[in-house]
Parts: C-alpha cells; structure tokens; sequence
C-alpha cells in the first residue's frame, strides 16, 4: 500500500497493484498552519528576538511588511487551502491508512538519522 493526496486534496490509498482505494474522508483544519493557509518562509520556528530587533532596527516597513504576510509562503501541507482530506475512521480501510502513514514516517526518521550519521547533526 502507498498513500497519496489528491489535488483536491482527498487521500487515497493504492494497493500493491498500484490500483487506487479511495476512502471515505472529510475536511479538517490543516495541523500545520493550523488553518492560516501560509507559513513563515522562515521555517516553523519564526524569527528569533534578535534577528527581530536586527532587521527591524530603523526599518518600519520590513515590520509592516512581515505584519502584513509578504513574507509568507502558501503552507506545504494544505498547499495554501487551509483544510485538509482526512480519512474517516469509520471507512474499514482506515487502518491500512494509518499503518501506511506510521511506516512512511519510521521510514522517514530512519533516513534522516541515516543522514545524520553520514553528515552531522547539522542536516
């Protein structure tokens, strides 16, 4: 089994044979911009205190800049729509959805800690 998102944002499944199972799913908040529809370009952890107070030192329009999102990109999860698809628990192909996601994210960890070890901590 494989997991993909949909463009219209709908998960669906694939079995071994590359064949689509589509689930029974509705809208949710997106948990990474938590519905804002946009992230820092900065990353999730913003800017620091002291980067703030650098940048902004006699510079009033990087503030009202910043304030007014034009530094902000579309969020990479809900590609700007601010929900997202998420399957239904009551669909009986639910469990293969969450068993797939839980191998996609150990397998994930795995090759970052890979990356880690082969270049440092700082990757």
């Amino acid at each position: 089994m494989s997991y993909y998102r949909a463009p219209n944002g709908a998960p669906i499944l694939f079995d071994n044979d590359d064949q689509p199972v589509r689930l029974m799913w509705h809208w949710e908040v997106c948990p990474s911009c938590e519905g804002s529809g946009t992230e820092d370009v900065w990353g999730t952890n913003g800017v620091t205190s002291d980067k703030w107070a650098e940048w902004t030192e006699g510079d009033d329009d990087f503030v009202t800049d910043y304030l007014a999102g034009h530094y902000s990109k579309p969020c990479a999860e809900c590609e700007g729509r601010r929900v997202v698809g998420m399957p239904d628990e009551d669909d009986p192909r639910y469990d293969e959805w969450v068993a797939e996601m839980r191998a996609e994210g150990e397998w994930e960890a795995e090759a970052r800690a890979e990356m880690r070890y082969m270049y440092g901590p700082e990757y």
